[in-house]
């Protein structure tokens, strides 16, 4: 049985989707930030009202650049985090044909 660290080295997913509590996500903030393809989103819910802050400090540090968004349901809240997608480079040349 792997941990959450083993379970996610050297993977790369359009959707990671966590449902832990905060302190865990926080503790592994860059492991699960580099589990997120490029243009790809991170869902985390199970966050308690109170430590949504701690868990956007955590992965502002971790995935800068990184939109973040929580929506609130009583006394829980979700967080979404959408990797930024690569600059699609010019390359300057038009087909022709």
């Amino acid at each position: 049985m792997a941990d959450l660290r083993e379970g996610l080295r050297g993977a790369e997913a359009q959707l990671v989707m966590a449902n832990i509590q905060a302190d865990v996500l926080v503790r592994h903030c860059r492991e699960l930030a580099a589990a997120v393809a490029p243009g790809g989103l991170l869902e985390m819910s199970g966050i308690l009202a109170g430590e949504i802050e701690s868990v956007r400090a955590a992965f502002a540090d971790a995935a800068p650049g990184w939109t973040f968004d929580s929506r609130i349901l009583g006394e829980w809240r979700d967080a979404c985090l959408r990797r930024p997608a690569p600059a699609v480079r010019k390359t300057g040349r038009e087909s022709s044909g």
